[in-house]
């Protein structure tokens, strides 16, 4: 398998390990594609289809793709000076400081700014576990990682990712708005946050958090597009009720390694995924 582009940002629930299966359970044939949680986006590069619709409801990364694709020269500037004054420091300590600042910089910035941008981009690669939290004021709170040296400004990816995105659609907003975009022929792509596994919560994307009335939203609008003749695939998590919920679709259990884990002896590999389709 050929990934064609990598995905810019690190995010939790990122699809690249599960990539040869989702790409052997796509349809045949269908018309535009969409995706209404657009995440990292690693099937929608993988694809790079053409006049695709991605719906991303978390602002800050919303606005990643907006400006990689309307402001990639003046986005990779700012990421390699603010880069390189991370990575001249010599010591962790210094490194979590400089963290923790831009932390607090992008807490306070403005939504939508190229400079809040940036900071997303440099607290992506520098936090614990590449991890995107906001506490119940909106507030990015997650600590600093292992302050080491990383690549922060992927300047090639960044170019592709902005020529590719001239033929994205991208919507901000919640997912419920592909009712009325979307027709019959065309395919869906839906990966929700996950429902919660046993003694788990669903993690804080935003401040309003996704709720359990958020998954019985997408169950819903799994079961109104399939009756509007529209090609689903859906990602979720291995527990019983998605599987009740969606017991009369095709379903698949999929092994896949948990990564998440800062101990790599506990990360282990087990049927924890499904995909869903309709077709």
């Amino acid at each position: 398998m050929i990934i064609k582009m990598n995905p810019v940002v690190q995010w939790l629930g990122g699809k690249r390990r599960l990539l040869p299966v989702l790409k052997s359970k796509l349809p045949t044939e269908y018309g535009r594609y969409f995706e209404i949680f657009l995440g990292g986006g690693a099937l929608l590069l993988a694809l790079e289809p053409k006049n695709a619709v991605c719906i991303e409801k978390n602002i800050h990364l919303y606005s990643v793709y907006v400006h990689i694709r309307d402001n990639p020269a003046d986005l990779i500037t700012q990421l390699s000076k603010l880069s390189a004054s991370y990575l001249n420091l010599p010591s962790k300590n210094e490194r979590k400081a400089f963290y923790l600042e831009v932390r607090r910089k992008f807490n306070e910035g403005q939504n939508g700014s190229l400079d809040k941008t940036v900071d997303f981009l440099f607290l992506n690669k520098t936090c614990f576990n590449a991890v995107y939290r906001e506490n119940k004021s909106g507030k990015f709170n997650v600590p600093f990682g292992n302050g080491k040296d990383c690549v922060i400004c992927p300047t090639d990816s960044i170019r592709q990712l902005s020529a590719y995105l001239q033929h994205v659609t991208l919507i901000h907003g919640d997912f419920e708005q592909v009712r009325g975009m979307v027709q019959a022929g065309d395919f869906i792509y839906m990966d929700p946050p996950y429902y919660p596994a046993k003694n788990k919560s669903i993690p804080r994307y935003n401040s309003s958090g996704f709720t359990m009335d958020d998954q019985e939203r997408v169950i819903k609008l799994f079961k109104d597009l399939d009756q509007q003749g529209v090609k689903i695939m859906l990602s979720n998590s291995n527990v019983e009720y998605i599987k009740t919920q969606l017991e009369s679709y095709n379903i698949s259990e999929v092994s896949i390694a948990r990564t998440m884990s800062c101990d790599k002896t506990k990360r282990s590999k087990s049927k924890c995924e499904l995909i869903v389709t309709n077709y």
